[in-house]
């Protein structure tokens, strides 16, 4: 159980610095925000919104060639799709119990993927960032999970910097395969959520807290750069359970910690669940409390957050080397390609999806050809968004004239959007930059959000439809 009097404390504080920096929001700002449409990846979302035409296979490939023709440097994503145990809040994952042939199967199939880019052009640009994701890499056997890393380092060109990352479920990290890892990689992440037992087990986590910390200390001992995923949101999450997850990572001295807000996906049991059941902190405002008192605490351990809701310890070389590393991919938009069923490929001019079905996916790959169910051709709009929520994320500022000459809309109602930020404390003048405020950057998602529906669906178009969304 946590410290009765730190918790107190700190919950004063929390709500303390909560009400301060919301104060001149009002109250029908709230109004249907919550998990069911909180999106961490406002990219997809405007993807997702966008009437131009898509991108058909031989357009796609030829812009992939393109953006690798001018861009100096990339970031490589590889997923393998499978997890041992579906967690009630992941639409990610594809089976539980596949056979050891199809994980052979597919390491190979997307070994042969990586070769067809590589024939676009990947391997001659430097990648800065390698990272192995999912589903969960860590339940391959030691033979296939090397091949995994080994055949991909073979065929990729990596920055003498590049940080290469696997992410784990510490329930299949065994020690023989951090031994494995040790030499190849030089990044773990950890999808710990929470660590508290009662909430693991309902939410599908399979090791109890004792077990799990005792695998975060042996990840420690083995590596360097570690970061450890937790979530806030969650049903039947508290408080209590919030800071006692966030101050078991901080006796570990976990270098590096990404908070996360839940998000309800349809098809989960968390989904389900929610609209049968709803639970307090589905809504925006008391999830923020749940943020604040996260960020409060981590800070007071000497942790930094970004706008993205990634707190590294101030003190920890390697963890701010691999913020700063994610800072020059964002705020430069480095193209980002994914590999594997269902992953989706990123630029600043372009977004696509590969199949989400195995058997399509992979009779692509066979036949010569990228596995892309989908794609988007951004217009200049949605471009000038791209670079819009990519900097904000990073450095919480814009330049005023960016927004005004850059955004393809009026110019009278983007004064006025600013204004409406600045009227509810989300942001403040500094020279020629607009500046968000702590309101703002933990708002963030929300406000990259409502730019881009509004510019995606037409209706940042005069001073009414501003003042009546916004203030």
């Amino acid at each position: 159980m946590p410290d009765n009097k730190l918790f107190d404390d700190l919950l004063t504080e929390t709500m303390d610095r909560m009400t301060h920096c919301y104060q001149h929001i009002p109250t029908h700002f709230w109004a249907g925000r919550n998990a069911f449409n909180h999106r961490f990846d406002n990219l997809r979302q405007m993807a997702d919104r966008s009437t131009n035409a898509r991108l058909k296979p031989r357009q796609a490939e030829q812009e992939i060639s393109n953006e690798l023709m001018s861009t100096k440097r990339t970031a490589l994503y590889l997923g393998v799709p499978w997890c041992i145990q579906s967690c009630s809040f992941c639409d990610l994952a594809y089976s539980r119990s596949p056979r050891a042939e199809e994980k052979r199967e597919y390491i190979e199939v997307i070994l042969r993927e990586l070769d067809i880019y590589n024939e676009l052009g990947l391997n001659k640009v430097p990648a800065s960032s390698l990272y192995f994701g999912g589903g969960t890499p860590s339940i391959l056997d030691n033979e296939l999970l090397a091949s995994l890393v080994d055949g991909t380092l073979q065929r990729s060109s990596l920055a003498d910097n590049a940080v290469i990352t696997l992410e784990a479920s510490p329930a299949t990290l065994t020690d023989s395969k951090l031994k494995l890892l040790s030499s190849r990689v030089n990044r773990i992440s950890l999808g710990v959520q929470s660590t508290n037992t009662e909430l693991r087990q309902r939410e599908g986590r399979i090791l109890p807290r004792e077990k799990l910390l005792d695998r975060v200390a042996a990840t420690l001992d083995n590596f360097e750069l570690v970061n450890t995923d937790v979530l806030y949101g969650m049903p039947g999450q508290s408080l209590e359970s919030v800071f006692q997850t966030l101050a078991d990572l901080v006796s570990l001295n976990v270098p590096s910690i990404t908070f996360y807000r839940n998000e309800l996906f349809p098809g989960t049991k968390s989904y389900r669940l929610a609209q049968q059941e709803p639970w307090p902190a589905i809504e925006e405002h008391a999830a923020r409390q749940m943020y604040f008192l996260g960020k409060t605490y981590l800070e007071s351990c000497g942790y930094s957050e970004n706008p993205l809701g990634w707190f590294v310890k101030n003190k920890q070389s390697n963890a701010i080397s691999s913020w700063e590393n994610m800072i020059e991919n964002w705020s430069t938009v480095v193209p980002y390609f994914g590999l594997g069923m269902g992953a989706f490929s990123t630029a600043s001019a372009h977004w696509m999806q590969n199949s989400e079905s195995l058997d399509s996916w992979m009779q692509s790959i066979r036949g010569g050809r990228l596995p892309l169910a989908g794609g988007t051709l951004f217009n200049e709009q949605e471009r000038f968004m791209v670079k819009f929520m990519r900097y904000i994320r990073v450095f919480s500022r814009v330049k005023r004239e960016f927004l005004l000459t850059q955004s393809g809309s009026n110019r009278f109602a983007v004064e006025l959007l600013i204004e409406s930020w600045k009227q509810m404390g989300l942001a403040v003048d500094e020279a020629e930059w607009v500046v968000f405020t702590p309101a703002g950057d933990s708002l963030i998602h929300w406000l990259i959000d409502d730019l881009a529906q509004a510019f995606v669906d037409g209706k940042i178009r005069s001073a009414k439809n501003i003042l009546a969304v916004n203030i």
